[in-house]
């Protein structure tokens, strides 16, 4: 494999590495009749579905040891001892925290006995696969675990493919809260008000609405109860379509990284074609040349060495002396 084919292919794992951990913000606000939540005072991002999972299992009564998401935050043995009898979450699908909802979160902090702030919550994009009711919201994968031991009732639209029994309005929700009345298990109410343009078209604030009228209805309905408030931005889920587009993209890339690299080892070089051998023929050519060239050179050292007489010297002719 070539050196940039073996870098492309790291780059593309790593990018891939990289979208699958992507997150997107999604602040979580909780509001209760009890004493067992503390706000959050620090910066750190928390996975917002660990940190519902770990809500959503102390109001059913499963004992799950100490929070991990919600360490510090949460007292489990409180919480045992004043579990809700009804839970309202508001599932929130503006892009935005608008005025009228800022303004009705910090009324509703002031008046709750305790209140949780999780400003730094963050969705991770592999957690925003659909659940078994075929939406991607945090709220419903929180809901996963503790669901088969409450009575879970959604109402409105929660994503393209989820509705609820009802519409998300003020009267649906007493309805609700008044059928689970003296219920053996705590009821949880999802609601998932309308998209922000509609609620803007008819110049109100529908989910400013639901959070005054569900604190109200808690209040008078259920004694024991916890308000929940999660975002769902449109821009989470439009933000997921780009990423699984760029994930395509890089797959992509990744395929014909692949082809290259499998092109390139089909290329068998431990095969000699007629180039190779004429390649070879001139290598061992010059090879022998080098060899009788330096054979020459290393004699000719030898018998210069030896001072070996290149002429032998002829013999003196014979004297003849007449006496």
């Amino acid at each position: 494999m070539r050196p940039c084919t073996a870098l492309s292919l790291a780059l593309v794992c790593l990018c891939a590495a990289g979208l699958a951990r992507a997150s997107t913000p999604a602040p979580i606000h909780a509001w209760s009749s009890g004493s067992y939540l503390t706000p959050s005072s620090d910066r750190k991002a928390v996975p917002s579905v660990q940190a519902l999972e770990e809500l959503f299992a102390g109001v059913a009564g499963m004992a799950g040891g100490v929070p991990a998401a919600l360490a510090g935050l949460l007292d489990p043995q409180q919480l045992a001892q004043e579990r809700p009898d009804a839970v309202v979450v508001v599932a929130s699908q503006a892009e935005a925290c608008s005025p009228q909802v800022a303004a009705q979160l910090a009324e509703l902090s002031g008046a709750a006995a305790s209140h949780l702030q999780l400003p730094h919550a963050m969705h991770e994009v592999r957690e925003l696969a659909a659940g078994p009711w075929g939406s991607s919201h945090p709220v419903f994968a929180g809901l996963r675990r503790s669901a088969r031991r409450m009575r879970v009732r959604v109402l409105g639209r929660c994503g393209a493919s989820t509705a609820g029994s009802g519409p998300a309005t003020p009267e649906a929700l007493r309805a609700e809260l008044e059928s689970a009345a003296g219920g053996e298990q705590p009821t949880v109410v999802v609601l998932c008000p309308e998209e922000a343009a509609e609620a803007e078209a008819g110049g109100r604030d529908v989910e400013a609405e639901l959070l005054a009228a569900a604190s109200r209805l808690l209040a008078e309905l259920a004694p024991r109860h916890l308000l929940v408030h999660t975002a769902h931005a449109a821009s989470a889920a439009a933000s997921q379509a780009r990423l699984e587009r760029r994930r395509q993209l890089l797959e992509a890339q990744a395929a014909v990284a692949s082809s290259s690299s499998a092109a390139n080892r089909t290329a068998n070089y431990t095969t000699c074609d007629a180039t190779c051998q004429k390649h070879v023929m001139w290598f061992e050519g010059l090879i022998v040349l080098v060899v009788i060239l330096l054979a020459l050179c290393v004699g000719c050292s030898c018998m210069h060495m030896v001072d070996v007489p290149t002429r032998f010297a002829q013999p003196l002719a014979s004297r003849q002396h007449n006496d």
